[in-house]
C-alpha cells in the first residue's frame, strides 16, 4: 500500500510503500529514516515522534490493516512534546499517583507552597492532609523547603490524610457520601470537608460515546451534607484534635479560611453557587481571605481573566447572579428589627417582597448582615 507522509517542520512530503499487515511502529521507523529524525531527551521535556491521521495519533502497536486507512492517504509525522512531571504525589486516599506539573517549583520551594498547589489541583482542604517522604519515615513540615529533606524535582512524595479518613475523602471526591462520625465535632468537620470537595468538583459533564451526560453526584452530596448542618459560609477549619492551633495556622495559611462558596465561585460552578445562595443568602457577604473580595467581585475578576469563551460565560453568569443579590435584594424586617424568615428567600424578587406588607421595613443585604452581626 502506498501513502504520503507529511512532515510539517520541514514542509516536506515522502512517498512510502508498505505491506497491509505492517504495524504503525514499523512505519514510524521507516519515516524516521526518510526524514533523518532523532529525539534527544532533556530534563525539561519528553519528546516523541508520532504518526497522525485525520487528527488522531496512531498507536505504535496498531496494525495498519485494522485502521482502514485508504491507500494514497496523507499521514502526518508530528513531534509530541510532554513536560516532565515536577513531582509525583502518591495519594493515600485513593492509592493513585498524581503527577504535579508546575514550573514554579524548585528545590527552594516550601512544603507549604506545594501543599497549596496540591489543594488547588485535587480539591482537598488543607487541614485534611500532610506530606511525607515516599518511604513514610519523615513528615514534611510547611515552613521547610524541599532541599532540607534532600528532595529534588521529579521526586516522589507521599500524601497522607487523617487516619480513618481515606475511604470518606475518596467517596466525597467521587460524589458519594460515607457514614459520619458519631462524635459531634468530628461530624461537623466531616460535613464541611464534604461540602468543600463538592464545591470544588461541582457538576461534572462526562462525554461518553459522543453523548454528554451530566453527573449530579456532587450536587447531591452538597444537598445531603447541608441537611446535616454544613454551611457554605463557613471554612472547614482544623481537625478536632488540632483546633488548639487553628489561629496560629491561619496566620501562616490564610487559605484555611476559604469557604465552600469561595471555591464554587473560583471553579465557576453556576448551579453550586445557586444552591449555596438558596441555602443561606449570607454566603454572598463572606470575603475571600486572600483577596478580601466579596464573591460577586471574585466572579467578575475571574471572568475578566478567563480566556476560554465558555469559562468567561460561566463567570459572567455567576457575577450577574450575585450582583443582583448584592444590590437589588431587599430584606424585610418587622417593627422589632427581627428577620422575617418566610420572606428571605432568593426565589422571590425584590418587587414581590416590596408588596408583601406595608408594615415592614426594607433594608439592603449588606446592611442586614451588619445588623445581625
Amino acid at each position: 500500500m502506498r501513502y504520503f507522509v507529511y512532515y510539517p517542520p520541514k514542509d516536506s512530503m515522502r512517498l512510502i510503500d508498505v505491506s497491509e499487515n505492517v504495524l504503525v511502529d514499523d512505519i514510524l521507523t521507516l519515516v524516521k529514516k526518510e526524514f533523518g529524525l532523532d529525539i534527544e531527551d532533556s530534563h525539561e521535556t519528553e519528546s516523541s515522534i508520532v504518526l497522525s491521521y485525520n487528527g488522531s495519533d496512531l498507536k505504535p502497536k496498531w496494525c495498519l490493516s485494522d485502521l482502514s486507512i485508504p491507500s494514497g492517504s496523507t499521514i502526518h509525522c508530528l513531534y509530541r512534546e510532554k513536560k516532565v512531571t515536577d513531582l509525583y504525589i502518591h495519594c493515600s486516599f485513593n492509592k493513585q499517583i498524581f503527577k504535579l506539573f508546575d514550573s514554579s517549583i524548585t528545590n527552594e520551594t516550601t512544603i507549604r507552597t506545594i501543599r497549596k498547589i496540591i489543594s488547588n489541583r485535587l480539591g482537598l482542604p488543607l487541614s485534611t492532609f500532610c506530606l511525607e517522604t515516599y518511604d513514610g519515615k519523615r513528615r514534611l513540615y510547611d515552613q521547610m523547603k524541599l532541599i532540607y529533606y534532600d528532595l529534588q524535582i521529579h521526586d516522589h512524595i507521599y500524601l497522607k490524610v487523617w487516619q480513618g479518613y481515606e475511604k470518606f475523602i475518596n467517596a466525597c471526591v467521587k460524589g458519594f457520601i460515607e457514614p459520619f462520625s458519631h462524635d459531634d465535632l468530628s461530624r461537623h468537620y466531616q460535613t464541611q470537608i464534604a461540602l468543600y470537595i463538592a464545591a470544588f468538583y461541582g457538576k461534572i459533564s462526562l462525554i461518553i460515546h459522543l453523548m454528554t451526560i451530566e453527573f449530579q453526584g456532587h450536587m447531591d452530596l452538597a444537598n445531603s451534607v447541608m441537611q446535616q448542618g454544613a454551611r457554605s459560609d463557613r471554612p472547614v477549619g482544623e481537625h478536632p484534635s488540632r483546633q488548639w492551633s487553628s489561629e496560629l495556622t491561619k496566620e501562616t495559611l490564610p487559605e484555611m479560611d476559604k469557604c465552600p462558596i469561595h471555591i464554587a465561585v473560583e471553579r465557576g460552578h453556576v448551579k453550586m453557587v445557586d444552591l449555596f445562595v438558596r441555602q443561606s443568602i449570607l454566603c454572598t457577604q463572606i470575603r475571600d481571605p486572600i483577596t478580601d473580595l466579596l464573591p460577586y467581585k471574585t466572579a467578575l475578576s475571574y471572568s475578566l481573566q478567563a480566556i476560554d469563551k465558555h469559562d468567561k460565560q460561566r463567570y459572567r453568569l455567576i457575577y450577574h447572579y450575585l450582583h443582583d443579590k448584592q444590590f437589588n435584594l431587599k430584606i424585610p424586617l418587622n417593627s422589632n428589627g427581627n428577620y422575617v424568615s418566610d420572606l428571605l428567600t432568593s426565589k422571590m424578587s425584590a418587587g414581590a417582597i416590596h408588596h408583601s406588607s406595608a408594615n415592614l421595613v426594607y433594608v439592603s443585604l449588606p446592611f442586614y448582615c451588619k445588623i445581625i452581626r
